[in-house]
């Protein structure tokens, strides 16, 4: 197979022109065959029009989505909750779905989600999820990674806090989607100020 070379393509270097621009030194080229300018322009312009047709799918979006959002609330709020819908509009179709998944803000404790919703609703719909860090004191120091090593072959016992840092958070038990419409819209909204739920998502 030939090998596509530059000189396959054209037939002399053509000339650089030299501008300022920003304080920089920009090469131009403009003696470009009409066939390249041409596929210039339209790369530009269609480049143009992708991005304003995906600003405009963004916007219609977010536009159904809460809409939607808020119809999918009111009917959970009367007892019907549906995870999703088929939405018809003038001449074509979309499903708007909204998963059952929640990220909780950072520092959240158990006894503010406690506060905001109630001890029973808490307890059913989170759970403290721990996990251990070496301490970088004891990765610093070889002594007591030793001693470490030691107490792992044995057993941590009490002295677990002297060596691991303990990250405790909170995470939401699967079922918070339905489950959050049991409180009153106030307690809900209050839940929500700490528990944000996954936003819908659209498909055709």
């Amino acid at each position: 197979m030939t090998k596509t070379t530059a000189t396959n393509i054209i037939d002399a270097l053509p000339e650089l022109k030299t501008v300022k621009k920003g304080g920089k030194n920009i090469q131009l080229i403009t003696d470009l065959p009409d066939s390249v300018k041409s596929a210039i322009d339209t790369y530009k312009d269609s480049d143009q029009k992708v991005k304003r047709i995906k600003e405009l799918a963004d916007l219609s979006k977010r536009v159904v989505i809460e809409h939607v959002t808020e119809v999918q609330d009111r009917y959970a709020q009367e007892g019907q909750h549906n995870k999703s819908f088929r939405l018809v509009g003038a001449t074509s179709e979309v499903t708007f779905t909204r998963a059952d998944k929640f990220s909780v803000a950072k520092d959240t404790t158990f006894k503010a989600l406690e506060e905001a919703t109630n001890k029973k609703f808490a307890k059913e719909h989170f759970e403290i999820e721990r996990s251990l860090q070496v301490s970088p004191t004891v990765m610093t120091s070889p002594a007591k990674l030793k001693r470490l090593v030691g107490i792992l072959q044995d057993a941590l016992g009490d002295e677990l806090s002297d060596y691991f840092v303990q990250d405790r958070s909170v995470v939401p038990k699967k079922g918070l989607d339905v489950a959050q419409y049991e409180l009153t819209e106030a307690k809900r909204l209050a839940l929500l100020a700490l528990v944000k739920q996954s936003t819908g998502g659209l498909r055709g």
